[in-house]
């Protein structure tokens, strides 16, 4: 579960921990991936794409799952490819 609330006065920022010196620049971290247990369109469960075991796996059976709190949150420099396809 995430809890990131931040304010329009002091957003959250997830960002690369890569050194200043070489940023910006897109794709240096995977950026967030928050899967639920909630169901799905068509039932059961799914996979990210590149990701595998448990840690890839979302949808279910808890229609009252909550996977937490998004709130004033900027995420910069994301989008590198977590797995392969």
């Amino acid at each position: 579960k995430i809890n990131a609330a931040g304010t329009a006065d002091k957003p959250i920022t997830f960002t690369s921990a890569a050194d200043p010196k070489v940023l910006p620049k897109r794709g240096m971290w995977g950026g967030l991936v928050i899967n639920g247990y909630a169901p799905i369109t068509g039932g059961g469960t799914k996979t990210v794409e590149g990701l595998t075991g448990v840690q890839g796996k979302y949808g279910g059976i808890d229609p009252l799952d909550n996977s937490g709190v998004l709130q004033y949150v900027r995420v910069w420099y994301g989008g590198a490819v977590i797995g392969a396809n």
